[in-house]
């Protein structure tokens, strides 16, 4: 570190190059992206009473995804990738791929997890599977070690190698990006900002990427009366080579009812 008069110069971490240059993979889709929100008032209410009566906080993250799985499974379009020039892969199952946070040493350290078959899981399988990685620190401690140990070989490569052929190879490649990036993407950032309206519009490698925002509170004219609900504020972002308006809609408006209705929380509704 070299300090000047007013400032200082640093080596940039080499570990960055990575997220630097998997953001920049996002030119090879054409998104759009659409900001929106959700009714959550009877899901948050079900969430609460559920954790007076039991002590357990159930993860809103792992209900989202539960909803974005559901609804992905019904609509085709989102399990689609181009494969070479004129074919594409429909896949049946849909991996999500999720930020996960956990504590160590007192501070917040973000990881990457895919939930394998989500349509295919239970709310509360994916709570559960999404509190065993929380939990399991150790065993965890050992899967970045290995990370990083990959990044640190894929460092080794010349940068134009990695942006001509590994990046490509993984991003348009529809088998390697449900290995290593699973089918839909979704990110949580209202947990560092509680309550601050407002979205975030990522570039992101995924086909689709759902970025989680804050709950606020907003008033809703209903036949009684105002009332103050709260809404989920969250973005869609979609390969429009992919899907078109219309279908991308219904799959947004039918996240959004699931969102709404509490879905598969009626056994949690204590």
């Amino acid at each position: 570190m070299k300090k000047k008069n007013g400032y200082q110069v640093d080596v940039f971490p080499r570990n960055r190059q990575i997220i630097v240059e998997s953001i920049s993979a996002s030119k090879f889709f054409n998104h759009v992206t659409g900001i929106t929100d959700a009714d959550v008032t009877k899901s948050l209410q079900i969430f609460e009473n559920y954790r007076k009566k039991t002590g357990e906080q159930l993860s809103f993250t792992a209900w989202f995804m539960r909803c974005v799985a559901k609804a992905a499974s019904e609509y085709p379009e989102i399990r689609t990738f181009r494969w070479k020039k004129w074919k594409s892969v429909i896949f049946n199952d849909v991996d999500i791929k999720c930020m996960i946070e956990r504590m160590i040493n007192n501070r917040r350290i973000p990881i990457h997890y895919i939930f394998r078959k989500a349509d295919k899981k239970s709310f509360e399988k994916l709570h559960r599977e999404l509190r065993d990685v929380q939990a399991k620190l150790e065993e965890k401690r050992a899967e970045e070690k290995k990370i990083k140990e990959k990044q640190r070989s894929l460092l080794k490569l010349p940068i134009f190698f990695r942006k001509k052929f590994i990046w490509p190879t993984i991003i348009k490649n529809p088998f390697k990006h449900k290995e290593h990036l699973g089918i839909i993407g979704v990110s949580a950032l209202g947990m560092f900002g509680k309550r601050m309206p407002g979205w975030v519009v990522p570039k992101t490698m995924h086909q689709t990427q759902f970025t989680i925002g804050s709950i606020v509170r907003k008033p809703v004219e209903t036949k009684t009366g105002v009332k103050f609900k709260d809404f989920l504020n969250f973005s869609v972002t979609i390969n429009h080579d992919i899907v078109d308006g219309g279908p991308a809609v219904d799959f947004v408006k039918r996240v959004a009812q699931l969102l709404k209705e509490g879905f598969e929380l009626e056994k949690f509704a204590v």
